[in-house]
């Protein structure tokens, strides 16, 4: 890691965070230092122990900066040093509950895309989640709530440690594309394999698998997709590896399991006209994620939500019904919530994103938590607090307001900021000529000229020029597919 690189997101989780939390701070330094070892900048100490206690304690005035960048060097130190201390930022030594490891974890793990780091959940603490820093080459970074994978898997071959998983191919051809396999629980090398499944396994680059796939790996790398050919395969999984069913999936990158690896592999002719070749497969990739959370099939976007609203409402039902999300044609697929300023409206809007966050079934009635995949929350009121929920492996969070994760506002400079990191996402993910398609619809194209040039790279400046003068008012049209819910909070709202 370069210094400017530790100093950026030093300072940025200096900005977004409170970096002590419950911890006191003396203590905080001597898991990072050996204070003992250090020599004292004071005569009156015989160590850095010495000086912490003084100032930290004592005196407290010495400032975060002070502390860590001067008298400690953390910038300047060693790589090994500074994942010390981004591991004590997010230990259970420092926050207080897991939503607030997540919290934090989830801020933090974009910023280390760059050095292809993140934190990954490496085990408990009394019930209170343990996150390291791991390298991390996959595109879309694993979700914070799923454990690394640690079964071996072997390809056509038997395993040579156990427990295992082993994977056998076929020759099965289809339409040029060589997918197939079956999966097997290997107990014991010495006893029969204990089949699974049927699951065809694409690669992004490579009709025949069998040509890329290692013949031995813990988790599969980010140009592969998964999915098992029946629900009995799901089946299995979860009697096999009951709550630990999310490494295992997410070890073979399962489309039925986590939706955004479906999103990127599911407009592919590999997925197309293989992984989804029979109907079977089909119905497994709709109904996997209802298989292993044990959601009721056949009512599973239908469901009433308790809500606790504030003033005299108190506790109050919710009915949703959506119908038939496969219909494109239905028109119950959206719903509107309507009322004046300070009923409650806000309230049950948020009430429903954290219960799916949360995975909080108790909060659902009847037929129990939908099978949401997505949720898509814009929040332009200043009274919303959308902004503290973090996305889960059970489905896609994002949240687009005006608040940071320290429930402040963000100033003109912060939201130019947030700009200018979107658009650079745009660029790397080469979704240019999609924005400018987009774009079009609410700025004039010779305005659009002079922010793209030739080669389609955006120029920044000009940019943000043009959208504070030329926008006056945004359409914004969208289309959901089934199992994603936004969230769509008016401005202008009264606290709630």
């Amino acid at each position: 890691m370069t210094q400017e690189f530790k100093l950026k997101l030093f300072r940025s989780i200096l900005f977004f965070f409170y970096i002590w939390g419950k911890s006191e701070k003396v203590d905080f330094l001597g898991r990072i230092w050996d204070l003992h070892l250090l020599s004292s900048e004071d005569p009156r100490f015989k160590d850095a122990y010495g000086d912490a206690i003084q100032h930290l304690r004592n005196n407290e005035d010495w400032d975060d900066e002070y502390t860590f960048l001067t008298r400690f060097g953390l910038i300047k130190g060693s790589d090994e040093t500074f994942v010390k201390f981004l591991n004590e930022v997010v230990s259970t030594n420092v926050r207080e509950s897991n939503e607030e490891i997540a919290l934090y974890v989830g801020t933090i793990n974009p910023m280390l895309k760059e050095e292809k780091l993140s934190f990954v959940l490496s085990g408990e603490d009394n019930g209170m989640h343990v996150y390291k820093i791991g390298e991390n080459t996959n595109e879309e970074k694993q979700p914070i709530d799923v454990r690394r994978n640690h079964v071996p898997f072997c390809v056509d071959r038997t395993p040579t440690l156990t427990p295992s998983l082993a994977l056998t191919s076929n020759n099965w051809d289809d339409y040029g594309r060589k997918t197939t396999y079956q999966l097997y629980y290997v107990r014991d090398r010495n006893k029969p394999w204990e089949k699974i499944g049927d699951v065809k396994i694409m690669n992004a680059k490579e009709l025949d698998t069998r040509k890329v796939i290692p013949k031995d790996f813990v988790q599969l790398s980010e140009e592969f997709c998964s999915l098992g050919q029946d629900d009995e395969y799901y089946r299995k999984v979860k009697e096999y590896f009951l709550n630990n069913y999310k490494s295992i999936m997410y070890a073979l990158r399962d489309a039925g399991c986590f939706s955004f690896i479906a999103d990127r592999f599911q407009s592919t002719l590999s997925f197309q006209k293989s992984l989804i070749r029979d109907e079977a497969a089909q119905r497994a990739l709709r109904f996997a994620h209802c298989i292993l959370e044990g959601i009721d099939i056949h009512n599973r976007y239908n469901f009433t939500l308790n809500v606790n609203c504030p003033y005299p409402l108190g506790d109050i039902s919710v009915h949703f019904c959506f119908g038939n999300l496969d219909d494109n044609h239905n028109l119950d697929r959206i719903k509107a919530l309507i009322g004046e300023n300070g009923v409650g409206k806000s309230s049950i809007m948020y009430a429903l994103a954290k219960a799916l966050h949360d995975e909080d079934g108790e909060r659902f009635l009847d037929g129990g938590r939908p099978d949401f995949s997505k949720v898509i929350a814009i929040s332009y009121s200043i009274f919303d607090n959308l902004f503290q929920l973090t996305r889960q492996s059970s489905f896609n969070f994002i949240y687009c307001g005006l608040r940071n994760r320290d429930n402040e506002l963000l100033s003109e400079e912060d939201k130019t900021n947030r700009l200018k990191l979107s658009l650079g996402e745009i660029v790397f993910k080469k979704r240019v000529t999609d924005y400018i398609l987009t774009l079009k619809e609410v700025i004039d194209e010779d305005v659009l000229k002079g922010i793209f040039d030739n080669r389609q790279e955006i120029d920044k400046g000009k940019f943000i020029e043009t959208i504070s003068t030329q926008v006056s008012e945004v359409k914004i049209q969208y289309s959901m597919p089934s199992g994603q819910v936004g969230l769509v909070m008016p401005s202008g709202d009264c606290q709630q």
